[in-house]
């Protein structure tokens, strides 16, 4: 066999390996083309159907804004360790939620102790003074309820004074929370939250003996008047100085108001609390 014949096969047989190779080459690419181009329209099928479902979806802004959203109430829904704390760090924090929850409260300030537990450094304070009860409920819900982890330790109350005041001495103590991993504390980060006032002083008796109170005594006494008429809307009372006075169901008198006119029995129904507890007292229509 000449040279020339022998390079013309192995030219041959190279090339034919060549356009087999490209062959089963280009099938096996085609095939994975096919994958992705059917994973691909699967995809662009399921963001459509996702658009269609959520037409705010297209609008990029509104999506980066809700996610924006959804951060800063996670923030603000979840309490957080410090990244460090001192004592003039939390004086300021309680002079701030004083200044805007309850700034009539006054206090006195001290560390009384420090320590850490599993890595979790921690700073305990104590606080005592004096406030309305009112503003110590404010200050303690605002420590329990705004997002950096303080503590409540203990907390003793007590009122010295006598009669209707809602003053109060308090003792609290409490504690803060803070490692190198914590969470950097800004001002910006505070929450207005609104919360129900007491609505009685739990240091006085509900229930108690008459007490005389000057604001009430502006108003006719019914112990000093007399019912001289009445219709079913209103009745005519004479007070101790002759003076008669109209009233109407819902008016106020000394201690309570005029509940109900009873026009077949000829009585004016009152409610009068004097002792803490409202009590019916009946006035009838003076016979001359």
């Amino acid at each position: 066999m000449s040279h020339k014949l022998r390079n013309t096969l192995v030219l041959g047989i190279l090339l034919l390996i060549v356009i087999i190779g490209g062959y089963f080459s280009n099938r096996k690419d085609a095939q994975k083309l096919s994958v992705k181009q059917k994973s691909f329209n699967s995809t662009v099928k399921m963001l459509e159907d996702l658009q269609r479902d959520n037409p705010d979806m297209k609008d990029e802004k509104s999506i980066v804004a809700a996610l924006d959203k959804m951060k800063k109430e996670a923030r603000e829904n979840n309490k957080f360790i410090l990244l460090n704390d001192n004592p003039t760090h939390t004086f300021e924090y309680l002079v701030l939620l004083c200044d805007k929850f309850c700034p009539e409260i006054t206090f006195d300030f001290q560390l009384r102790g420090s320590g850490n537990i599993n890595e979790v450094q921690y700073s305990r304070y104590e606080l005592s003074g004096i406030a309305h009860i009112n503003s110590l409920f404010k200050l303690t819900t605002q420590l329990e309820k705004q997002n950096p982890l303080y503590t409540i330790e203990s907390l003793i109350i007590s009122q010295e004074a006598e009669g209707y005041t809602d003053t109060i001495d308090f003792n609290l103590t409490i504690q803060s929370h803070f490692y190198n991993q914590g969470t950097e504390y800004k001002e910006s980060d505070l929450k207005i939250m609104e919360f129900p006032k007491i609505k009685y002083n739990p240091f006085y008796s509900r229930i108690h003996g008459p007490k005389e109170s000057v604001d009430e005594l502006k108003f006719i006494n019914l112990d000093d008047a007399v019912l001289i008429g009445l219709n079913p809307e209103k009745i005519f009372v004479r007070d101790e100085q002759g003076i008669v006075h109209i009233l109407y169901i819902g008016d106020k008198v000394a201690y309570g108001y005029l509940s109900s006119i009873n026009w077949d029995k000829q009585y004016a129904n009152f409610k009068i609390n004097k002792i803490g507890i409202f009590q019916n007292k009946k006035l009838y229509i003076e016979k001359e």
